[in-house]
């Protein structure tokens, strides 16, 4: 990955969301985000890097903070600090995030024009090629894959992490869906006809008459924030948030929901509540 620094540490890195980037030497790769793998390519494995970095540029940007992005590299592997401003920093095991002093942001050559860009560019300001630095294969990706927050852009009040010590206070993920009994979990939560405990989510079966729920449909998650946040799991059917106006989420991208929300997984709904 790009050459990084480590300086003396100022606060903790939180674990979630979940990047994980496979690189390959000839440019190939992949880019894992709360459990949805999205393939990807470019024409150098520098690129490669610079395009899952801009990637994770996103979603700091939307969350107000870094994340943390592991990275497989073989016969290497990195655990990297992706901020905001497209400064990106190695840590070590204890998660502890260095101070960005004397570090400068990420750039790279845009996919189109070959301009010079920054990381956090949303388009390239010589050709205006919207993700200039975007290397994902899939389709269905749009060109703003960032975290999206439903229903106003305030987060919610309640502390979270997703390391559960037993001793401190925890809120939990209540699911009420259509005719049957509400379900309380404690913070993530794998959603679907017969769902995989993805990355050690509780999975939680919906009654589906005509099937058109799927097997692992969506994942439900509290950030440590507090927050309700959605991903659709490539549902064959989609995932509708009931809002005004109803909004239908991309699969694979994160949605931050108000407590409350209802949403429509084909033939069933699920109103998601903090208790």
């Amino acid at each position: 990955m790009p050459n990084t620094q480590t300086a003396q540490l100022a606060q903790q890195l939180a674990s979630w969301p979940r990047m994980v980037a496979l690189v390959r030497p000839d440019g190939s790769g992949s880019l894992t985000i709360n459990g949805t793998e999205r393939a990807c390519a470019a024409a150098s494995i520098e690129e490669l890097r610079t395009g899952m970095i801009a990637r994770c540029v996103s979603y700091a940007i939307q969350l107000g903070r870094p994340v943390r992005l592991d990275v497989d590299e073989a016969p290497n592997a990195w655990t990297l600090a992706v901020r905001a401003d497209g400064i990106v920093q190695e840590i070590d095991e204890t998660g502890e995030l260095p101070s960005p002093d004397g570090l400068a942001p990420i750039e790279g050559r845009c996919r189109t024009c070959r301009h010079l860009e920054p990381v956090i560019a949303a388009a390239c300001s010589q050709c205006a090629t919207p993700e200039p630095h975007r290397v994902e294969l899939d389709a269905t990706v749009t060109e703003s894959a960032q975290l999206a927050t439903i229903r106003g852009e305030e987060s919610q009040p309640e502390e979270q992490t997703l390391d559960r010590t037993p001793s401190a206070p925890q809120t939990r993920l209540q699911l009420t869906f259509n005719g049957q009994p509400a379900v309380v979990v404690d913070g993530h939560a794998a959603i679907g006809r017969d769902p995989e405990p993805v990355n050690a989510r509780t999975p939680v079966r919906v009654q589906s008459p005509q099937q058109l729920v799927s097997r692992t449909h969506l994942f439900v998650d509290l950030d440590e924030e507090g927050r309700i946040v959605v991903t659709d799991n490539g549902s064959g059917n989609g995932t509708e948030a009931q809002t005004e106006p109803p909004m239908r989420l991309d699969a694979g991208t994160p949605y931050a929901l108000h407590p409350g929300t209802t949403l429509h997984l084909g033939d069933a709904t699920c109103r998601i509540d903090l208790v």
